[in-house]
């Protein structure tokens, strides 16, 4: 061990060094094995829908959509990045489904559920409840999204909500979604 207080500096600093290049050499061993998949209309080499590219993805992967409608409900169970290649080109029409997009971390509750999530650069619409919905989900980003449109199975002027899931918002044995401008109360 040195003895001169600027050898000892010296040491700590060669030490902190080889420490901090070691995790950016596992950090580039941990990125190289993340895939990058794309998505595109009728696929061309690539897959033609959001789910399909999800399914083939292992967590970590990156998923390009190439701009075009996609009619789809899409569930996230794993760490990805979904990014639409063209801000707002890639459009997620749910019409007559849930939610849009669903990071959807239910199955490991009570313990902490998906993570690492990036979501970026869509158009999410038309869903009949969310257009983008977490559920157990943590370190999500949503970066640049425009969520438009969604709600449209609640009905408030009967307050009925068909076919809203049971996780949504109970309280004191009966669900309730509160949404601005709609009111929706299930009994």
């Amino acid at each position: 061990m040195p003895t001169h207080p600027l050898d000892r500096t010296t040491h700590s600093l060669r030490r902190f060094l080889t420490g901090v290049t070691a995790l950016a050499m596992a950090g580039v061993a941990l990125s190289a094995s993340a895939a990058t998949l794309c998505v595109k209309i009728g696929g061309h080499g690539c897959s033609s829908t959001i789910g399909a590219a999800v399914s083939a993805a292992s967590p970590g992967d990156v998923i390009q959509v190439w701009p075009g409608v996609y009619t789809e409900q899409v569930v996230l169970t794993k760490s990805l990045s979904l990014i639409s290649m063209s801000p707002h080109g890639a459009i997620i029409d749910a019409s007559h489904l849930a939610n849009g997009i669903w990071v959807d971390g239910m199955s490991a509750a009570p313990n902490p559920g998906v993570a690492n999530v990036i979501i970026s650069g869509f158009i999410v619409r038309k869903a009949n409840f969310e257009g983008i919905l977490l559920t157990n989900a943590t370190n999500v980003t949503l970066v640049g999204n425009e969520v438009t449109d969604n709600d449209q199975a609640l009905d408030s002027a009967s307050g009925s909500c068909p076919g809203i899931p049971a996780f949504a918002g109970l309280k004191g044995g009966r669900s309730e979604e509160r949404r601005v401008g709609k009111e929706c109360r299930s009994r």
